[in-house]
């Protein structure tokens, strides 16, 4: 079995959004002289579905993604390419969450959750959805 290290799955999300060209990826949100455009990963959310003599076999994994640039419509076009990279993990997003104009940056974000299964036992990421 594979014992599941939080880290290292952000540094996989990470790995695919920096995939799409231009795109600068981090890991909290950005100030107003950062550098645009770019994508903002959350913590996953882990939670243990099933163990099997004390390890957990079946981990539900829930990561907020933003994507933050000069116009709306460059931002729905990051997340369809985010969303395209992301697909290549089994991370399918399950909702939008934000929406907004930030007065700070003076940029647009759009961003929601992405969610997959992580099975313990083949050590791959499954679509339950």
């Amino acid at each position: 079995m594979t014992e599941l290290d939080t880290g290292q799955i952000t540094k996989w999300i990470v790995g695919k959004l920096q995939a799409i060209t231009g795109l600068e990826v981090v890991l909290s949100n950005p100030s107003g002289d950062s550098k645009f455009p770019c994508a903002v990963v959350g913590t996953p959310l882990i939670r243990i579905v099933r163990t099997e003599e004390e390890r957990p076999v079946e981990i539900d994994i829930s990561v907020p993604i933003d994507y933050w640039a000069n116009t709306k419509y460059n931002v729905m076009s990051l997340s369809d390419d985010g969303n395209i990279e992301l697909r290549k993990m089994n991370l399918t997003r399950v909702n939008t969450t934000i929406d907004t104009f930030d007065e700070i940056t003076k940029k647009y974000r759009y961003g929601g959750n992405y969610e997959t299964t992580f099975n313990a036992i083949t050590g791959a990421f499954e679509n339950r959805r």
